[in-house]
């Protein structure tokens, strides 16, 4: 191939469409990250999650420690999967500038947001984001 045929297909190639497939392709891993940290108690800046009702130093009130305690559910992280249907919304969609990771707030009994601050559930903190990274760039290499 020649120097101008080999400019002229740079030219044609949609890196930002190349980023996004790589990213769609590990949206399962993406979304595992995400709810990894949720299990943790950790929400994506790394801040230990706490609902507006917790006693300090506890992440509950002393009523939902109670309950939690009684289904043998962690009572000292506020992990947000108590039956599992929030974890089971989670989806994930690609723009231009990245990717966004989506679930649904709205429960049977009111809205998580009700109880938690949910502005930062959703996304990856620091240290996932860097695995991420080296995930897609490796992905990228590959299709080279």
């Amino acid at each position: 191939m020649d120097l101008e045929t080999f400019a002229k297909n740079l030219d044609s190639l949609d890196f930002n469409q190349i980023l996004n497939t790589a990213v769609m392709g590990r949206e399962g891993e993406i979304i595992d990250f995400n709810q990894a940290q949720l299990q943790q108690g950790e929400d994506k800046t790394g801040t230990k999650i706490r609902t507006y009702a917790a006693v300090t130093p506890a992440v509950y009130a002393p009523y939902t420690i109670a309950l939690k305690e009684a289904k043998g559910q962690p009572s000292n992280m506020v992990t947000l999967k108590d039956t599992g249907m929030f974890y089971k919304s989670f989806e994930m969609e690609t723009d231009p500038e990245g990717f966004n990771i989506n679930a649904d707030f709205d429960k049977d009994d009111g809205n998580i947001g009700d109880n938690v601050d949910t502005r930062n559930i959703l996304g990856l903190n620091e240290n996932n984001q860097s695995k991420l990274n080296e995930i897609i760039k490796t992905d990228i290499q590959t299709l080279s």
